[in-house]
């Protein structure tokens, strides 16, 4: 078993080109010993944005506090504390903060195909 806190886990850069005050913070991965998926939290400050992107990773998102958005290659959707979104492999996507507080969400992926 192992127990944390959010806030001993270091935030780091995204490794995504034209990422804009966002961090991610793993709070699960494989350094705590899993192996079929991983527990992270993102946070965009006020501007923040994570622009279209797509990889081979399952997202499992829940939207912890602020006020952002969901883009997509057909526009943005507003989501809220609360709210939780679902993003297949491979599907374009991408992050925004509407607000002047931070954006934060925990996003869950697949480790393994």
């Amino acid at each position: 078993m192992f127990i944390g806190s959010t806030q001993n886990v270091e935030a780091k850069e995204l490794p995504i080109e034209g990422v804009k005050n966002a961090t991610i913070r793993t709070l699960i991965g494989e350094k705590e010993g899993a192996k079929q998926f991983a527990t992270r939290v993102v946070t965009l400050k006020k501007d923040g944005i994570i622009p279209l992107h797509s990889h081979p990773l399952v997202h499992e998102q829940v939207i912890l506090k602020g006020k952002g958005a969901i883009l997509t290659p057909d526009g943005e959707r507003e989501v809220r504390p609360g709210d939780f979104v679902f993003v297949q492999a491979n599907e374009i996507h991408g992050l925004k903060n509407l607000g002047d507080e931070d954006f934060e969400l925990v996003c869950c992926i697949n480790l393994i195909d």
